[in-house]
């Protein structure tokens, strides 16, 4: 493979981080998922608590799993 003399390709450059103290919850009840209330798989929050002039946005990849703690203690 001959690239043409002077190819100079654009370069993106993207930071990925994972926040796991960062809690996000439905505005409307409504559209809580299951017993426990968890935001949607899919859900893309990019304004209000993002930066202000950055390309920032949470993303919540997949569905909330929750433990049942009673469960867990006596398992120790």
């Amino acid at each position: 493979m001959k690239l043409e003399v002077g190819y100079q390709p654009g370069i993106t450059f993207i930071v990925v981080q994972k926040r796991h103290h960062t809690r996000l919850f439905c505005a409307d009840k409504k559209d809580q998922i299951g017993k426990s209330g968890n935001i949607p798989a899919g859900t893309t929050v990019d304004v209000g608590i993002t930066h202000p002039t950055e390309f920032d946005f949470y993303l919540c990849s997949h569905a909330g799993i929750q433990v049942n703690r009673m469960k867990l203690k006596s398992a120790r």
